[in-house]
């Protein structure tokens, strides 16, 4: 039987073992398989580094490390067992390296999932289902309140928000969750001893106090480089269950973003805008491909409800082969509005939405969504006349 003494001396190297591999895995630029296989080979005891025989990163079982890999390695070995624990003892927050049960679980679906975490606020909230909700830099004044109105609803009945600390539109949806009374994560493209942007330095103490985290893959003191902004949106679509879109040009970061969701076959949603803002043509393509149109409260709760309610019914967001797949994948609800307007077409195969409005028992306003919508969609197109409306 193992003594008192014996005991507390476990335990004590076991957490200083810990700490060896919380440093290792964030200072070290690699993926979690890299890192874990390294662990192994050392039967997960890092100590031995600092023993009477040096590893040789540069032998032949190391030779799936890449070279700066094996040279940061190198490094931390080269120095010494105190200095590297005094640092990693000088982080704020935790990390989470990637076996821990508190790592988010859809990181594993990247092809490189991150060896470790940084996190700073509650980790607790990592367990949660959270929306990415991301979008333009730039954000006008009405499309901000427009999406604060829609969102707004959904944060209260227990919705999270995951952005990525952002300017605009990151800005806007990480401030409507915490003033909807609601939890917000932020993933970061920089150490969390460096935030980036400086302008939002606010911003992030208010989430890492109120409820929120702030995640970032990279070790404290790491600026920000451009290459990270691509890896950052990865995590933010791997992160969620589903990725909504404020305002976003065709050729942006947010659709890097709306790539990764693709690949990992999340749910897509966008606010419409007007076809004429350019900030709006990468909703529309979302539109177009599939995604869910979101225009006002009633529609993301619906399809929140959809998407965190049942794992397995992750669907990945493809441009349709047809009518009919469109509005299968879809699922619009208001399909019974077309079918009337069927039966209004004229000889040149267009119908009027005036003509429309007296037949179905919807307001002006709500018919000219639902048009806006089917249009976004590529259903229908405008006709010659304004008011209408012909199947494409």
């Amino acid at each position: 039987m193992r003594r008192r003494g014996e005991a507390e001396t476990h335990q004590k190297v076991d957490f200083e073992q810990r700490l060896l591999q919380i440093g290792v895995a964030l200072l070290v630029d690699w993926s979690s398989t890299s890192c874990l296989r390294t662990f192994e080979l050392f039967d997960n005891d890092l100590r031995s580094w600092w023993g009477r025989s040096k590893p040789d990163w540069n032998g032949a079982r190391f030779d799936y490390l890449k070279g700066r890999q094996r040279k940061r390695l190198a490094e931390l070995s080269g120095g010494t067992k105190e200095a590297l624990l005094g640092r990693v003892r000088g982080w704020s927050g935790e990390v989470l390296l990637c076996d821990d049960q508190r790592y988010p679980s859809g990181l594993l679906e990247l092809d490189r999932p991150p060896s470790a975490l940084h996190v700073v606020g509650d980790v607790n909230c990592l367990d949660q289902s959270g929306l990415a909700v991301v979008g333009s830099r730039k954000i006008s004044v009405a499309a901000a309140k427009t999406a604060r109105t829609i969102m707004q609803p959904a944060i209260r009945s227990g919705l999270m928000v995951v952005s990525g600390g952002a300017l605009g539109a990151d800005a806007v949806a990480h401030r409507c969750a915490m003033d909807a009374g609601g939890v917000t994560v932020a993933v970061l493209p920089a150490g969390l001893e460096k935030l980036s942007p400086k302008s939002n330095q606010r911003l992030f103490a208010d989430i890492a106090e109120g409820g929120g985290a702030l995640v970032s893959e990279y070790p404290p003191h790491q600026g920000v480089r451009r290459y990270h902004f691509r890896r950052r949106n990865r995590l933010l679509a791997a992160m969620s269950r589903g990725v909504m879109v404020l305002r976003a040009a065709q050729k942006s970061g947010t659709m890097l973003t709306v790539r990764a969701a693709r690949d990992l076959e999340r749910p897509l949603g966008a606010i419409p805008g007007t076809p004429q803002d350019p900030l709006s043509y990468g909703c529309h393509d979302i539109l177009r491909s599939g995604g869910r149109l979101i225009a006002e409260p009633r529609d993301l709760n619906q399809w929140w409800s959809e998407i965190s309610g049942d794992e397995q019914s992750r669907s990945i967001s493809r441009p349709p082969s047809s009518v009919e797949e469109t509005m299968d994948a879809r699922q619009l609800p208001d399909c019974p509005v077309l079918r009337r307007a069927g039966e209004l077409l004229d000889e040149g195969g267009a119908f009027s939405s005036e003509a429309l409005a007296r037949k179905v028992d919807l307001s002006a306003a709500e018919l000219q969504t639902v048009l806006l919508r089917h249009e976004l969609s590529g259903l229908i197109e405008r006709a010659a006349g304004g008011d209408r409306y012909r199947f494409r």
